[in-house]
């Protein structure tokens, strides 16, 4: 009796030790790109899991997940799925205050989480150059506008 109940742990140990680890995972990416429009894609892979009973008769198969988008700890979009999901959103640089801002995406499977983070600096401050009188120098209050 002894030696049957050791021998079934050892047996649980090598089939434990046999999973890889990187078969419970999920993986997520972001990607920030554009001006002054920025589009913002969340991205997220789930693993596939076989699911039984205790049995070990009844089994199924479990592949999905989820995929958030956050930009500045903020919610932003969401989306599930088999295999894989996507989300993603566009924002205006211009509209942005000054400083880092950071996106961020969270994946989400049956065992595992997984994220990933992008930061931007945002820099608005405006360019002026003086072109007459030639020099680039004036002198005394002036007005300017742009856009």
């Amino acid at each position: 009796m002894r030696y049957r109940i050791i021998s079934r742990l050892l047996t649980g140990i090598v089939l434990f030790l046999g999973i890889s680890a990187s078969a419970w995972a999920a993986s997520a990416s972001i990607s920030a790109s554009g001006t002054p429009l920025i589009t913002i894609n969340a991205s997220g892979t789930f693993s596939t899991y076989t699911i039984c009973d205790s049995n070990g008769q009844n089994c199924y198969t479990y592949d999905s997940g989820s995929v958030a988008g956050y930009f500045d700890n903020s919610y932003m979009c969401g989306a599930s799925g088999h295999g894989s999901a996507n989300c993603s959103w566009t924002m205006d640089a211009g509209h942005l205050s000054q400083g880092v801002h950071t996106f961020k995406t969270v994946a989400s499977d049956l065992r595992a989480s997984a994220g990933q983070a992008t930061s931007i600096t945002i820099d608005n401050t405006p360019q002026v150059t003086i072109s007459n009188p030639s020099g680039g120098v004036t002198e005394g209050a002036f007005n300017f506008t742009g856009t």
